[in-house]
């Protein structure tokens, strides 16, 4: 779940959502991004930084500059485990363990209100 909740946070940020989907389309590095995205150059470093510290990118030197791309494989990890999050059986999942046993107790209820 903590994997999860950091890709979500990693997510968050609508800037580092557009540099994902920029270098999905082709390897860039900082100073065409930063024009693309009409950002200075410790922004983008910064989000970059970021993308980098999870594993979604990769880089490499070409002359002078660093070219990013994405890691398609990490990112198809991490998206396919977010999908598998909310896909499993909740039963499946230790960490939410007590909120199964409470459901079911919920659900074996006669009291409780009832759909029409």
């Amino acid at each position: 779940m903590n994997n999860l909740i950091a890709f979500c946070k990693l997510l968050s940020d609508p800037t580092r959502v557009k540099i994902i989907r920029l270098l999905c389309e082709r390897p860039m590095c900082v100073c065409e991004l930063m024009d693309v995205l009409s950002l200075n150059q410790p922004c983008v470093s910064q989000h970059l930084t970021i993308l980098k510290f999870h594993r979604l990118l990769s880089s490499r030197r070409e002359g002078k500059w660093t070219v990013h791309q994405i890691d398609k494989k990490s990112l198809k990890t991490l998206a396919n485990g977010l999908a598998d999050f909310f896909i499993l059986p909740l039963g499946n999942m230790p960490e939410f363990k007590n909120e199964c046993n409470r459901l079911e107790k919920l659900q074996a209820r006669k009291d409780l209100c009832k759909s029409k």
